[in-house]
Formats: C-alpha cells, sequence, structure tokens
C-alpha cells in the first residue's frame, strides 16, 4: 500500500510539473528551437504542449489559439507540421462523423481547421452531424455558431442561434476588449473593436430579419441604441 500510495503521489507531482513547465514560456522555447532550424524536436514540443495542456483548463485558450497558430506558421517552413495538423483534423472529423466525438472533439477540430483555413469543411462536417446525429450537434453547435452565421445557414441558425444572447455576448466581448485596451494604453484597439463590433452587431440584425424574428431584431437594435448613448464608439 505504501509504495502504491508512493507511486500515486509522484504522478501526481509528475504532472503538475508539467502543468508548470508549459506555463513557464513553453511556447517562446519552441519560438527558439524553430529560429535555430530545429524544426523537428519544435514539432515534437508542439505535440507534447497541445496534450499535456489538456489536463490544465486555464490553458485551453492558449492550447487552441496561440499554439495552432505558431504551429501553422512552423508548417510553413517544415511541411511534417502542417501535414500533422491535416492528421489531426482528419482523424477528429472521421470520430464526428461516425458520432463517437464529443464537445472537445469539435471544439479541437473547430480550431485546427480554422488555422489551416478547412472553415468550410467544418461547417459542412456539422451540417453532416445535425443530420445523422442531432443530439450531438446540439452540443457542438455553440463552436460553429459564427460559421453558421457567416455562410447565412438560416435553417441552423433558426434552430440554433438567439440573436439577443449573440448581441449581449458582442457587447460583453467589446467591453472586455476595450478593458484590455485601457490596461494596455493601446489606443488603435478601441477603432478596432469599434468597426468590428458595428459590422457583427449590423449582420445579427440581419440575420434576425432573415429567419423571421423581426422582434428580435428590433430589441437588438433598441439596445445597440441604448448601449451606443451609453458609450460613444469613435467615428
Amino acid at each position: 500500500m505504501k509504495k502504491l500510495l508512493t507511486s500515486i503521489f509522484l504522478l501526481f507531482i509528475s504532472s503538475q510539473l508539467a502543468v508548470a513547465e508549459l506555463d513557464k514560456n513553453y511556447l517562446v522555447q519552441i519560438d527558439k528551437m524553430v529560429a535555430e532550424n530545429q524544426y523537428e524536436k519544435a514539432l515534437d514540443a508542439f505535440r507534447y504542449y497541445f496534450k499535456e495542456s489538456r489536463k490544465e483548463s486555464s490553458l485551453g485558450a492558449v492550447r487552441l489559439s496561440f499554439c495552432l497558430s505558431a504551429w501553422v506558421s512552423l508548417g510553413k517552413i517544415y511541411p511534417p507540421a502542417m501535414s500533422e495538423l491535416i492528421l489531426m483534423s482528419n482523424e477528429r472529423r472521421n470520430l464526428l462523423l461516425a458520432g463517437k466525438g464529443n464537445s472537445e472533439t469539435f471544439q479541437e477540430y473547430n480550431a485546427i481547421n480554422r488555422y489551416i483555413e478547412k472553415d468550410n469543411e467544418t461547417l459542412a462536417t456539422f451540417i453532416a452531424i445535425e443530420k445523422d446525429f442531432p443530439q450531438q450537434a446540439a452540443s457542438y453547435h455553440f463552436f460553429a455558431k459564427d460559421l453558421i452565421i457567416n455562410a447565412k445557414q438560416y435553417d441552423l441558425a433558426k434552430k440554433y442561434i438567439d440573436p439577443i444572447y449573440e448581441f449581449e455576448n458582442l457587447r460583453f466581448l467589446r467591453e472586455s476588449e476595450l478593458s484590455s485596451s485601457r490596461k494596455s494604453k493601446y489606443a488603435f484597439a478601441n477603432s478596432q473593436s469599434d468597426v468590428v463590433f458595428e459590422k457583427n452587431v449590423s449582420e445579427l440584425i440581419e440575420l434576425a430579419n432573415k429567419i423571421g424574428m423581426k422582434d428580435a431584431a428590433d430589441d437588438i437594435k433598441r439596445r445597440y441604441a441604448n448601449y451606443i448613448s451609453l458609450s460613444p464608439l469613435k467615428k
């Protein structure tokens, strides 16, 4: 029993050290490997990071954004790295189409495809899942909703998207971006945020009208006008 407890303790410590290791500018170290033309070593490091960072929820956003972005950059100069990402995408797609995936599978698939520029495939996969495994699609739609809106898939939008809820999300994101820009003193972020916010709200109003939710469209217009009157957008 004592040996078993010791083994469990060592395993726990090992996992904690792995997460701590990832926290210490791990991606910066990979950048250095790339700069020194250690491409194979960098690819191994990306594989390790992508796998191990699943163990720590706080690293999720980094894993599915900065990590993948840097990985794609490596893939442009070292083809095996891009081939690996394509393989990862295909593996997840096959699982999802067979009804064997879960929300994490679809989230990773969506993120990988975004960086390797296969958004159209992600949407097509979601549509196929929605047809064959509707209950699973219902749990994946959060990650596909931007694709649904951008592609003007009105039937899917009517089924899965609440325009007013999406407006409140847009407003929250804008406030978060403005807060970050104030802290970092990057004034240009304000104007960028304004432009994106206005565009997204306009598209959301159009979507609400297209799917027969005129009351929601009118409500969004009122909420938008009230919000802007209290927090003027820069022109």
